[in-house]
């Protein structure tokens, strides 16, 4: 599949994903204002975390292996009985922590026990996720987006409709009960469309253990799992130190323009894990790897930059459409989050080299010393500056990132870049 066709359907996946992601927090903020946009942030990324750790966090090391043995059946089998086998493992110890703990959950999340049963229900919900996810990332190592296009849009559209029923009748809470409902939804579809593909098999859902894949696996769980339990970890706690600093009130501005940026960077990071991914992880040849890793980011990094321009330019009326007036006081944080969302891209380009060649105690090390340097940046900057100060901490760090990655990418194509620049 060429980088044209991967970017168009990646396209369409976003926005199918923008379109529902919008519509949300335009339910949200018209109900609970900014304080419940605020929560809606805890809240996603606890889900975040919840389908990261119910599935083993083999996601990565599904796609990665499965790419590299679409030609080998033998190996495909071993490799996806034993991602099943971390999966449904994982699954069990995640809901029977996430059930008990349930009560401490909800108050550490909300300041509010009211929201305990949702957390229940999430619990219970696990096992749809984790197969889900399974599923998807199959999908993903056969670099099939077609059906990644019509997974988004069908889960898309029937979760419009969960969303703005419990939203109209339950207010906040029926909208966080309908982001539980709708990765249900996504389970069935994903599971609908996989069923009748072509490389589907029943073996691929016996769980076995096979050593040499179960320490494979082992080495992207490890990464997977620091990372994404990191960054959602890392969010849950900058949103409760801001609140503490500056009131919930604050904290949904905050959240408001966080999710703007990750809304439209969904195009991008979309395409990372349907092509970008598979595509290092398939290429051996570090030539061939060094002019894979130009040419998409010659292609994305311009259409990023004019889309941060853009953003930043309609700044005003982005807010009235997403969100309402109450949101204005927010404007002044768009221009540093922009610029690092710039800066975030780019070094994700390098940075997903270390994952597609399984440098993993360098991902691992990068990962826990640049959540630091964040979280001190922030309580540093915001004493300096505010609330902005977070928005410079976020800009600053990816800056530190990017030199980072800049330094391992020199080193691993010691000798190439130098003939090709």
């Amino acid at each position: 599949m060429s980088l044209i066709e991967a970017s168009k359907n990646s396209v369409i996946i976003s926005c199918a994903r923008l379109s529902f992601s919008f519509f949300v927090i335009k339910l949200i903020a018209l109900y609970s204002g900014p304080e419940g946009v605020a929560k809606l942030g805890q809240f996603l990324n606890f889900i975040s975390l919840i389908a990261i750790f119910s599935g083993g966090g083999v996601s990565i090391g599904i796609i990665k292996c499965v790419s590299e043995n679409t030609d080998n059946p033998v190996s495909l089998n071993k490799i996806l009985s034993t991602a099943f086998f971390i999966t449904i493992l994982a699954t069990i110890i995640t809901t029977f922590i996430t059930f008990f703990f349930s009560l401490s959950l909800s108050q550490y999340l909300f300041q509010d026990t009211d929201f305990k049963n949702l957390i229940l229900v999430l619990a219970i919900s696990q096992i749809f996720i984790a197969l889900n996810n399974f599923t998807i990332a199959i999908i993903n190592g056969f670099i099939d987006t077609r059906s990644l296009v019509k997974i988004h849009l069908s889960a898309s559209l029937v979760s419009f409709f969960v969303v703005w029923t419990l939203a109209h009748f339950l207010g906040l809470y029926g909208a966080l009960l309908a982001l539980i409902i709708s990765q249900l939804i996504y389970f069935f579809i994903s599971s609908f469309l996989f069923l009748q593909s072509p490389y589907f098999k029943w073996d691929f859902f016996i769980p076995a253990y096979n050593k040499k894949y179960f320490l494979v696996l082992l080495k992207f769980s490890s990464m997977t799992l620091i990372a994404a339990f990191i960054s959602p970890i890392l969010q849950i706690f900058v949103r409760n130190y801001l609140a503490a600093e500056f009131g919930w009130q604050e904290v949904g501005y905050w959240q408001s323009v966080s999710k703007v940026s990750e809304a439209y960077l969904m195009i991008v990071t979309t395409l990372f894990t349907t092509y970008y991914l598979p595509k290092i992880s398939y290429v051996k040849d570090k030539k061939k790897l060094f002019n894979t890793v130009v040419e998409t980011f010659s292609f994305v990094m311009p259409i990023v930059m004019f889309s941060s321009l853009c953003i930043y330019i309609f700044r005003y009326s982005i807010i009235l459409l997403l969100f309402d007036e109450s949101f204005n006081d927010s404007s002044i944080l768009y221009g540093p989050q922009l610029l690092g969302d710039v800066i975030k891209i780019s070094s994700f380009f390098l940075s997903f080299i270390m994952l597609a060649k399984s440098m993993i105690r360098i991902f691992i090390l990068s990962e826990v010393f640049f959540t630091l340097t964040y979280f001190v940046l922030i309580i540093f900057l915001t004493k300096e500056f505010g609330l902005i100060g977070s928005m410079y901490a976020f800009t600053l760090n990816y800056l530190f990132y990017l030199f980072f990655n800049i330094f391992i990418f020199k080193n691993y194509f010691k000798g190439i870049y130098r003939n090709v620049i």
